[in-house]
């Protein structure tokens, strides 16, 4: 009943795409409470790592993989003509932007610092998350 579309025939959005449009700005909200807030709410953060990788840029890693998948199905990216030349890029702008600009704010706040090491951890996640994109929309048209 149109759920798989932007609008159905009555021109709403369809149910599944309203949840995903949510899911992704309380994610972005998320993201930039995460952070952005004073660093001293997460001093109890393991100081461990996993093979080798301190677990704040894993967890820069993973919190930035779900951005690209909520982005691309939440503005029905995939119905674009030519997905692969606008789509995919489109959400790693954006992507890159929002990470960007998180970064560069916790030069504002006493209690973080501006990290390149972070940066890339985010960046990555982001090239995870259009990875995960692709094969989905590739399997799926071979179906």
């Amino acid at each position: 009943m149109g759920s798989g579309n932007i609008h159905n025939k009555e021109g709403k959005i369809g149910y599944r795409k309203l949840i995903v449009r949510v899911l992704l700005f309380v994610y972005i909200g998320t993201i930039f409470y995460l952070f952005l807030a004073d660093s001293d709410n997460f001093s109890s953060f393991p100081q461990v790592s996993f093979l080798g990788i301190p677990a704040d840029k894993l967890f820069h890693f993973l919190a930035y993989t779900p951005f690209v998948i909520l982005l691309y199905f939440s503005f029905s990216l995939p119905r674009l003509k030519a997905r692969f030349c606008y789509g995919i890029p489109f959400v790693l702008i954006v992507g890159a932007v929002i990470c960007t600009i998180t970064e560069i704010l916790q030069l504002t706040n006493p209690t973080r610092s501006f990290s390149m090491y972070d940066l890339a951890a985010n960046y990555l996640g982001l090239l995870t998350g259009a990875i995960f994109v692709l094969y989905y929309v590739r399997t799926r048209r071979l179906q």
